[in-house]
Protein backbone atom coordinates (compact mmCIF):
# COMPACT_ATOMS: atom_id res chain seq x y z
CA UNK A 1 0.00 0.00 0.00
CA UNK A 2 1.14 3.41 -0.88
CA UNK A 3 2.05 6.12 2.00
CA UNK A 4 -1.22 8.41 2.70
CA UNK A 5 -0.04 11.82 3.43
CA UNK A 6 -2.21 14.66 5.26
CA UNK A 7 -1.68 17.95 4.76
CA UNK A 8 -3.20 21.20 7.08
CA UNK A 9 -3.93 24.14 5.95
CA UNK A 10 -2.78 27.04 8.59
CA UNK A 11 -5.13 29.78 10.05
CA UNK A 12 -5.89 32.89 7.78
CA UNK A 13 -4.34 34.85 10.60
CA UNK A 14 -1.33 32.96 10.73
CA UNK A 15 -0.28 33.97 7.21
CA UNK A 16 -1.11 37.76 7.25
CA UNK A 17 1.15 38.36 10.46
CA UNK A 18 4.39 38.59 8.40
CA UNK A 19 2.45 41.21 5.87
CA UNK A 20 1.94 42.65 9.01
CA UNK A 21 4.65 42.86 10.27
CA UNK A 22 6.26 44.29 7.06
CA UNK A 23 3.85 47.00 6.90
CA UNK A 24 4.68 48.10 10.30
CA UNK A 25 8.34 47.90 9.59
CA UNK A 26 8.09 50.26 6.63
CA UNK A 27 5.85 53.03 8.70
CA UNK A 28 8.66 52.51 11.47
CA UNK A 29 11.42 53.58 8.91
CA UNK A 30 11.86 57.37 9.45
CA UNK A 31 10.75 57.12 13.48
CA UNK A 32 14.12 54.39 13.48
CA UNK A 33 16.53 54.92 10.97
CA UNK A 34 19.51 53.58 12.15
CA UNK A 35 17.90 50.24 13.10
CA UNK A 36 16.61 50.11 9.68
CA UNK A 37 19.76 51.00 7.93
CA UNK A 38 21.35 48.55 10.58
CA UNK A 39 19.17 45.33 9.27
CA UNK A 40 19.60 46.22 5.68
CA UNK A 41 23.29 46.52 6.35
CA UNK A 42 23.47 42.92 8.25
CA UNK A 43 21.07 41.44 5.37
CA UNK A 44 23.74 41.96 2.51
CA UNK A 45 26.40 41.02 5.44
CA UNK A 46 24.89 37.32 5.83
CA UNK A 47 24.38 37.34 1.95
CA UNK A 48 27.55 37.81 1.14
CA UNK A 49 29.29 35.57 3.90
CA UNK A 50 27.06 32.61 2.67
CA UNK A 51 29.23 32.46 -0.12
CA UNK A 52 32.41 30.86 -0.48
CA UNK A 53 34.87 33.42 -0.95
CA UNK A 54 37.84 35.17 0.59
CA UNK A 55 36.31 38.29 2.94
CA UNK A 56 37.72 40.80 5.26
CA UNK A 57 36.36 43.28 7.37
CA UNK A 58 37.74 47.17 7.90
CA UNK A 59 37.50 50.57 8.65
CA UNK A 60 36.83 53.59 6.39
CA UNK A 61 36.30 56.75 7.08
CA UNK A 62 36.97 60.54 4.78
CA UNK A 63 35.98 63.96 4.04
CA UNK A 64 33.02 64.69 1.80
CA UNK A 65 32.07 67.94 -0.53
CA UNK A 66 28.68 68.27 -0.43
CA UNK A 67 26.62 69.47 -3.30
CA UNK A 68 23.05 70.15 -2.18
CA UNK A 69 20.86 72.53 -4.27
CA UNK A 70 19.59 75.26 -2.49
CA UNK A 71 16.02 75.71 -1.34
CA UNK A 72 14.31 78.60 -3.16
CA UNK A 73 10.48 79.26 -2.08
CA UNK A 74 8.00 81.96 -1.44
CA UNK A 75 7.77 81.62 2.63
CA UNK A 76 11.81 81.49 2.20
CA UNK A 77 14.97 80.87 0.86
CA UNK A 78 18.52 78.91 1.96
CA UNK A 79 21.66 77.80 0.86
CA UNK A 80 23.69 74.80 2.19
CA UNK A 81 26.22 76.02 4.38
CA UNK A 82 29.86 74.33 5.83
CA UNK A 83 29.29 71.62 2.75
CA UNK A 84 32.33 70.07 3.64
CA UNK A 85 31.44 66.87 5.63
CA UNK A 86 32.79 63.76 6.88
CA UNK A 87 31.82 60.14 6.03
CA UNK A 88 33.13 57.14 9.05
CA UNK A 89 31.99 53.48 9.17
CA UNK A 90 32.51 49.88 8.80
CA UNK A 91 32.50 47.79 5.74
CA UNK A 92 33.02 43.91 4.76
CA UNK A 93 34.98 43.14 1.33
CA UNK A 94 34.11 39.85 -0.30
CA UNK A 95 37.03 38.99 -2.77
CA UNK A 96 35.56 36.68 -5.86
CA UNK A 97 38.45 36.64 -8.24
CA UNK A 98 39.11 40.37 -9.72
CA UNK A 99 35.58 40.95 -8.60
CA UNK A 100 34.82 42.05 -5.12
CA UNK A 101 31.46 43.08 -3.42
CA UNK A 102 31.55 45.67 -0.60
CA UNK A 103 28.67 46.58 1.58
CA UNK A 104 29.16 49.02 4.52
CA UNK A 105 27.16 50.61 7.04
CA UNK A 106 28.48 54.32 7.46
CA UNK A 107 27.73 57.72 9.05
CA UNK A 108 27.71 60.90 7.11
CA UNK A 109 27.58 65.00 7.85
CA UNK A 110 25.79 66.37 5.28
CA UNK A 111 25.87 70.09 6.31
CA UNK A 112 23.47 72.99 7.39
CA UNK A 113 20.73 74.62 5.84
CA UNK A 114 20.60 78.30 6.59
CA UNK A 115 17.54 79.82 6.50
CA UNK A 116 18.37 83.53 6.67
CA UNK A 117 14.92 85.16 6.65
CA UNK A 118 13.93 82.73 9.30
CA UNK A 119 16.62 83.24 11.32
CA UNK A 120 17.36 79.16 11.79
CA UNK A 121 19.76 76.53 10.38
CA UNK A 122 19.31 73.09 9.93
CA UNK A 123 21.65 70.52 10.49
CA UNK A 124 21.54 67.13 8.25
CA UNK A 125 23.09 64.08 8.20
CA UNK A 126 23.08 60.22 6.83
CA UNK A 127 22.89 57.01 7.54
CA UNK A 128 24.25 55.11 4.32
CA UNK A 129 24.54 51.83 3.06
CA UNK A 130 26.97 51.53 0.03
CA UNK A 131 27.35 47.69 -1.58
CA UNK A 132 30.85 48.46 -3.93
CA UNK A 133 31.46 46.51 -6.85
CA UNK A 134 34.85 46.61 -7.56
CA UNK A 135 37.27 45.72 -10.35
CA UNK A 136 40.81 45.36 -10.25
CA UNK A 137 42.08 46.63 -13.58
CA UNK A 138 46.07 46.01 -12.98
CA UNK A 139 46.90 43.13 -10.47
CA UNK A 140 50.41 43.71 -8.96
CA UNK A 141 51.95 42.13 -6.57
CA UNK A 142 51.52 45.01 -4.16
CA UNK A 143 49.78 47.98 -5.72
CA UNK A 144 46.37 47.06 -7.51
CA UNK A 145 44.20 49.92 -9.18
CA UNK A 146 40.46 49.14 -9.49
CA UNK A 147 37.08 50.77 -10.34
CA UNK A 148 33.79 51.10 -8.54
CA UNK A 149 30.53 51.36 -9.31
CA UNK A 150 27.42 50.54 -6.91
CA UNK A 151 23.86 51.51 -5.47
CA UNK A 152 23.88 53.56 -1.95
CA UNK A 153 21.24 53.20 0.27
CA UNK A 154 20.80 56.46 2.20
CA UNK A 155 18.37 57.55 5.21
CA UNK A 156 18.08 61.03 5.40
CA UNK A 157 17.93 62.77 9.18
CA UNK A 158 18.37 66.26 11.17
CA UNK A 159 19.78 66.77 14.09
CA UNK A 160 17.81 70.56 14.65
CA UNK A 161 14.85 69.58 16.95
CA UNK A 162 11.55 69.58 15.67
CA UNK A 163 12.69 69.67 12.07
CA UNK A 164 10.87 66.76 10.24
CA UNK A 165 11.47 67.69 6.30
CA UNK A 166 13.61 65.04 5.38
CA UNK A 167 12.75 61.91 3.12
CA UNK A 168 12.54 58.63 4.91
CA UNK A 169 14.92 56.74 2.49
CA UNK A 170 16.96 57.53 -0.73
CA UNK A 171 18.46 55.54 -3.50
CA UNK A 172 20.86 56.47 -4.94
CA UNK A 173 24.90 55.68 -6.66
CA UNK A 174 28.40 55.89 -6.32
CA UNK A 175 31.34 56.00 -8.50
CA UNK A 176 34.96 56.09 -8.27
CA UNK A 177 38.76 54.47 -8.30
CA UNK A 178 40.84 53.87 -6.04
CA UNK A 179 43.82 51.64 -5.49
CA UNK A 180 44.97 48.34 -2.97
CA UNK A 181 48.04 49.11 -1.39
CA UNK A 182 49.60 45.97 0.78
CA UNK A 183 52.20 46.63 3.21
CA UNK A 184 54.19 43.43 3.86
CA UNK A 185 54.14 42.44 7.26
CA UNK A 186 52.00 45.16 8.71
CA UNK A 187 48.56 42.92 8.45
CA UNK A 188 46.37 45.18 6.51
CA UNK A 189 46.14 46.82 3.31
CA UNK A 190 45.09 50.24 2.75
CA UNK A 191 42.81 51.53 0.26
CA UNK A 192 42.34 55.21 -0.54
CA UNK A 193 39.37 55.96 -2.76
CA UNK A 194 37.85 58.92 -4.65
CA UNK A 195 34.39 59.17 -4.91
CA UNK A 196 31.36 60.32 -6.75
CA UNK A 197 28.05 60.26 -5.06
CA UNK A 198 24.84 60.63 -7.63
CA UNK A 199 21.30 61.50 -6.13
CA UNK A 200 18.43 60.09 -7.98
CA UNK A 201 15.67 61.55 -5.66
CA UNK A 202 15.26 64.85 -3.17
CA UNK A 203 17.39 64.76 0.12
CA UNK A 204 14.08 66.44 1.41
CA UNK A 205 10.28 66.61 1.27
CA UNK A 206 7.70 68.03 -0.96
CA UNK A 207 6.82 70.40 2.00
CA UNK A 208 7.71 70.80 5.28
CA UNK A 209 7.87 73.29 8.10
CA UNK A 210 10.84 75.97 9.60
CA UNK A 211 10.05 77.76 12.42
CA UNK A 212 6.28 77.30 12.07
CA UNK A 213 6.84 78.91 8.59
CA UNK A 214 5.84 76.12 5.99
CA UNK A 215 7.97 75.75 2.86
CA UNK A 216 7.39 74.37 -0.15
CA UNK A 217 10.69 74.33 -2.56
CA UNK A 218 10.46 75.04 -6.01
CA UNK A 219 12.48 72.41 -6.76
CA UNK A 220 13.91 69.35 -5.44
CA UNK A 221 17.47 69.67 -3.36
CA UNK A 222 19.36 66.66 -4.23
CA UNK A 223 22.68 65.54 -2.71
CA UNK A 224 26.04 64.85 -5.11
CA UNK A 225 29.19 64.84 -3.90
CA UNK A 226 32.94 63.95 -4.62
CA UNK A 227 34.27 61.95 -1.54
CA UNK A 228 37.57 61.02 -0.50
CA UNK A 229 38.12 58.13 1.65
CA UNK A 230 40.50 55.97 3.15
CA UNK A 231 39.02 52.40 3.81
CA UNK A 232 41.65 49.84 6.20
CA UNK A 233 41.17 46.13 5.66
CA UNK A 234 42.36 43.95 8.55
Amino acid sequence: MGTLYHFRRLPDAQCIFPIHLFTDNALDMKQHPLRTASLAFLLALATAVMTPAQAQVGIAGGLNFNQLDAISATSANANLDNSTGYHIGVFYDLGLGPIAVRPGLFYREVGTYEFSDLQQDIDLNAIEIPVDLRWRVLPLPLVKPYLLAGPVLTFPQSNTEGFEGTESVNLNADIGAGVEITLPGVGFTLMPELRYGIATSSFLEDDFEVGGVEVNPQDNPRLNAIMLRLNVRF
